[in-house]
């Protein structure tokens, strides 16, 4: 089993709640870490390390906020994960470097997309 950083937790979060919102105006900081019980401290922070790995973008302005940069469907969990804790790997991997376990974790990851978060959420009644 992976064990998931609080960091990585709350940008999972952070991007689920920017996908139910896909296409609408950009969402205030504030807001989405009240919807999300993130501590305001965090939210900045958060929102930067999405925004940096390309998940997330800002627009300024009183109207201003954050929404994702692309449709749910084409953002993973691996690339929510990469935002927050820096690639998987580092360099080109190395014969010997991989083993099987790993491999299959990262594509399993590649292939889980916000639209699988969204839906397993809304049948939990989360959103």
């Amino acid at each position: 089993m992976i064990k998931v950083p609080l960091k990585v937790t709350y940008g999972i979060l952070t991007a689920l709640d920017l996908a139910f919102r896909f296409d609408t105006s950009p969402v205030q900081a504030k807001i989405i870490a009240r919807r999300q019980n993130i501590p305001i401290r965090f939210i900045e922070q958060i929102l930067h390390s999405l925004k940096q790995g390309g998940i997330i973008e800002s627009l300024r302005g009183p109207q201003g906020g954050y929404s994702l940069r692309r449709d749910p469907a084409q953002v993973s969990l691996a690339d929510i994960m990469e935002a927050m804790n820096g690639p998987f790997f580092s360099g080109a991997p190395r014969k010997g470097d991989l083993t099987v376990a790993r491999i299959t974790r990262i594509s399993i990851l590649k292939r889980c997309s916000l639209r699988f978060g969204i839906a397993y959420i809304r049948r939990s009644g989360r959103f």
